[in-house]
């Protein structure tokens, strides 16, 4: 609710700011990789990982990065108070 609250308080004082937020799941990042590989079944971690999302796959860095691109550029201009899930459909289910 801290985003919706802070993106009502910016755009009803008219303030030039959007709020938004971005949610991300498992990501093949350097700290994730590095954490796999350091269990005990490194490809049974890797696949739990995988399954946990509807898409069957963990997400990469660049598919969250492509998120905040676009809340950061114009072509989100009316876009205020969402709350972007970058997970493979995780939270969905």
């Amino acid at each position: 609710m801290l985003t919706k609250s802070a993106a009502l308080h910016c755009a009803r004082a008219g303030y030039k700011i959007r709020v938004n937020s971005v949610h991300p799941s498992f990501a093949e990042t350097p700290m994730v990789l590095e954490g796999i590989a350091r269990a005990k079944d490194p490809e049974r971690v890797r696949a739990g990982l995988a399954r946990a999302a509807p898409m069957g796959r963990m997400g990469k860095a660049e598919e969250v990065a492509l998120t905040i691109l676009f809340l950061a550029s114009d072509e989100s201009s009316f876009t205020t108070g969402g709350e972007f899930m970058v997970d493979g459909g995780l939270t969905a289910q």
